[in-house]
């Protein structure tokens, strides 16, 4: 009788211990590709070379009382980049100008351009800002 309480004891243990052990979980898909740790500071008009994971890090600028504002105008569709992290910042700039900062994470291989576009929501834009990506 002891011995099959030890047998079942141990049985339960090693069940036990292996349910405890850390298991991988999968990398949820929405997340995408995973960084790479490496962030570039493009400037306007630029070719930047990178591979999927990448961070690029925009800094655009314009007029805070104007009513204008920055929005990506390309790609408007694809899986290109992933956006990380947008927000406007120096909103009280005694200069009046603000900045538009952009976080995206290059997904794929490949060639495309991000484009950004300036001005009133609804009307021609009055400025771009372009960056051509080579993903390798």
């Amino acid at each position: 009788m002891k011995k099959i309480i030890f047998i079942f004891v141990l049985i339960s243990l090693s069940f036990g211990l292996t349910g405890c052990w850390k298991k991988e979980e999968a990398r949820p898909e929405y997340l995408g590709v995973e960084e790479t740790g490496n962030v570039i500071i493009a400037e306007n008009g630029q070719d930047v070379i990178v591979t999927p994971g990448d961070v690029l890090n925009l800094t655009l600028e314009g007029e805070v009382d104007s009513g204008k504002q920055w929005s990506v105008s390309k790609p408007t569709s694809g899986n290109q980049i992933m956006l990380i992290e947008h927000k406007n910042t120096d909103l009280d700039n005694k200069e009046g100008k603000f900045k538009s900062e952009w976080s995206l994470k290059v997904e794929e291989t490949g060639n495309f351009e991000v484009e950004f576009s300036y001005g009133e929501p609804g009307k021609e834009a009055e400025q771009t800002f372009s960056v051509n990506i080579v993903s390798q």
